[in-house]
C-alpha cells in the first residue's frame, strides 16, 4: 500500500483514538506515519493534526525534525514507528470499524414444560470484547441444570457479525430446548449426575427430527422466545 494510503488510514485512526480519549496514542500514530516516507502534503497533514492535538508533544517534535533532516535523539519516535507499524494500524482500523453492539446483544428467554415441570432457558451474549454466548437451563426455583457456551472470536471481523450472533444465540436456545425434551438431562434433573458448563465448538444442533438412538421418540419442544425490544418469534415447527 502506498504511503499516502497508509497515512490516510493513520489520520482516520488518530481521530477515532481522540474520540476515545486516547490522545497520546493518536499523537504517536500520527508522528510514526508522518516521519515515514516523503516529506509531502500527506506527511505534513499528519504533523499538523498531531500538533493540533498536543502542541507540546515530544513525538511530534521528533517527527518534525526527522522530516526536515535535523539530527537528534529520536529513540522514542523509532519505538512508535515499530509499535504502530502496518500490522497495528490494521488492527486499530478493525477496532474502529466494529459494530456498535460491543457491549452485548439482547438475549433470549423462554419457558419449556417437560414431564409436568416448567424449566427456564436463558441465552446471553457477552459482546465483541468478550465474544462468547452462554445458554443456561434452569429448573423451577432457579437451580442451574446445564450450561452451554460457544465462542465466536474468529468471526468478530466479518461484516454481518450482528446477524451471525443473533442466529447463533437463537440456535443455541433451541438446541437446549431440544436436548431437554429428548431427555439428555434427566439424570442431572434427578440429582444422579453433575451438570455444569459444556464448551461447544460445533454449530448448534437444531434438527428436531434427529432423535437419540435409544428410547422412544419424544414430543417436539414448543418454544416461544421472549426478547426485550423485539416481537416474539415462534419456534420452528
Amino acid at each position: 500500500m502506498a504511503d499516502v494510503e497508509r497515512r490516510s488510514d493513520a489520520l482516520k485512526v488518530s481521530k477515532w483514538l481522540v474520540s476515545k480519549g486516547r490522545t497520546d496514542e493518536a499523537v504517536a500514530v500520527l508522528a510514526a506515519w508522518a516521519s515515514q516516507g516523503a516529506n509531502d502534503a500527506s506527511g505534513q497533514e499528519l504533523m499538523a493534526e498531531a500538533l493540533r492535538i498536543n502542541p507540546s508533544a515530544v513525538l511530534a517534535r521528533m517527527a518534525f525534525e526527522r522530516m526536515e533532516g535535523v539530527p537528534g535523539d529520536h529513540k522514542a519516535l523509532d519505538e512508535a514507528v515499530v509499535k504502530y507499524g502496518p500490522t497495528e494500524l490494521e488492527a486499530l482500523l478493525k477496532q474502529m470499524n466494529r459494530p456498535a453492539f460491543l457491549r452485548a446483544q439482547v438475549g433470549f428467554n423462554n419457558n419449556v414444560k417437560y414431564k409436568n415441570h416448567v424449566f427456564h432457558i436463558q441465552t446471553e451474549d457477552s459482546g465483541l470484547d468478550k465474544p462468547h454466548i452462554i445458554t443456561h437451563l434452569f429448573a423451577d426455583g432457579g437451580r442451574v441444570i446445564k450450561s452451554h457456551k460457544r465462542e465466536y472470536a474468529a468471526e468478530v471481523s466479518q461484516p454481518n457479525i450482528v446477524q451471525y450472533v443473533r442466529a447463533l444465540m437463537k440456535g443455541q436456545q433451541v438446541e437446549m430446548a431440544i436436548a431437554l425434551r429428548e431427555g439428555r438431562f434427566d439424570e442431572i434433573i434427578a440429582g444422579r449426575a453433575m451438570g455444569g458448563m459444556q464448551i461447544l465448538t460445533e454449530p448448534p444442533r437444531v434438527d428436531v427430527g434427529r432423535r437419540r438412538e435409544e428410547g422412544p421418540p419424544r414430543e417436539k419442544p414448543k418454544v416461544v422466545f421472549k426478547v426485550q425490544g423485539e416481537a416474539p418469534a415462534a419456534s420452528p415447527s
